[in-house]
């Protein structure tokens, strides 16, 4: 495929779904129809589970090291997130983000033809990052900043292309004013109510409420930061410090219990 644009009309998204080359790559291979399929594609592919943390997974590893290295400003890291490409709905329609009363609202939206969408999530292939969620015009993204973005997800692409890899990169934009700001948790939850317009839809909300009033929710994590350990300039044995304390992290099995151990490790080292 050629690079992708920040804009596409809905014509043009349109046509990609009746492309049987694409859809083939992307459904039949590439996007897994469920986060548990998409989980145990990458443990089938590496023999092993993604840790919270993702470090055990090797090209999980390989990106954030190389993406840290084509940078000239640390921050645009935030901007990415490494992913277990997934969709929740087999209709072979593209799935897209739409922003309301401060949710976002994800799925099989209808595709208007002059509305612009902009890719935001990507597979890897020999032909270039291939899309596989868009935006739509609710969804504002400063066409530097994407642009910023989408070059490093090229980069990624070029060295990764020939491995055919169960992950993806993603386009963080999720409640935030810049890509390149500090981004918090979110959670994606399906609409369960019949009356609902968006029924069978998801919305996606800032994750740590939702957590805080059902910590009983059952969850998989299916997406990882794109942040080196390189970025922190360690000797050896502060980086060995550094796993083992991402270790530590990783066995708390409790959201609510894992974020409150990394409060007090962030409390301890203000007082510092």
């Amino acid at each position: 495929m050629a690079k992708s644009e920040q804009y596409i009309n809905g014509n043009k998204l349109k046509n990609y779904f009746n492309d049987v080359k694409y859809k083939s790559i992307i459904f039949s291979s590439k996007v897994a129809s469920d986060p548990t399929t998409a989980l145990e594609k990458i443990e089938a592919f590496y023999g092993q589970k993604p840790t919270v943390d993702g470090s055990n997974i090797q090209h999980i590893k390989e990106i954030r090291d190389f993406v840290v290295q084509k940078v000239s400003d640390k921050k645009w890291l935030r901007g990415l997130t490494i992913m277990a490409p997934h969709t929740h709905w087999d209709t072979l329609q593209p799935t897209i983000y739409n922003y309301q009363n401060d949710k976002y609202i994800i799925g099989p939206h209808k595709v208007l033809d002059q509305q612009l969408y902009t890719p935001v999530s990507f597979v890897f292939s020999i032909d270039g990052p291939i899309p596989y969620e868009w935006t739509d015009q609710s969804v504002l993204i400063e066409k530097r900043d994407w642009n910023i973005c989408y070059d490093l997800i090229y980069q990624v692409n070029d060295e990764l292309k020939l491995y055919n890899i169960p992950l993806g990169l993603t386009i963080d934009f999720r409640f935030k004013n810049s890509l390149f700001e500090i981004g918090d948790s979110s959670l994606e939850v399906p609409i369960e109510e019949l009356n609902n317009e968006f029924y069978g839809f998801s919305r996606i909300e800032s994750g740590h409420p939702i957590l805080k009033k059902n910590n009983q929710m059952t969850t998989e994590q299916v997406s990882w930061h794109a942040l080196s350990d390189l970025i922190y300039d360690f000797t050896s044995e502060e980086l060995l410090l550094l796993e083992k304390l991402n270790s530590v992290i990783s066995a708390i099995g409790d959201p609510e219990e894992k974020r409150d151990f990394i409060k007090k490790l962030e409390a301890g080292i203000r007082k510092d």
